[in-house]
């Protein structure tokens, strides 16, 4: 199986591709830990934004299903009426 070069320049791109993106993954994991390791009260605070993402999530789901009992029970004292 003879590769022409442009074949193997295409090889070599792709490789030279995932070597990037793994350089830049692992540089943005890398100043993550920093961030965490550098600070005191990060998880604090990311113990905090997760609880106030779950809330923001468990008010909604609240809401929208306050919203569908309620148009429940106006349907069916519509009906009963």
């Amino acid at each position: 199986m003879d590769e022409t070069p442009g074949d193997v320049a295409q090889a070599e791109v792709a490789r030279q591709v995932v070597i990037l993106l793994f350089s830049v993954a692992g540089v943005l994991l890398y100043v993550w830990v920093q961030r965490w390791a550098g600070d005191p009260d990060m998880v604090r605070s990311q113990r905090m934004r997760l609880a106030k993402g779950s809330e923001r999530f468990w008010a909604k789901l609240a809401a929208r299903a306050w919203k569908l009992a309620e148009a429940a029970r106006l349907e069916y004292e519509r009906e009963a009426a």
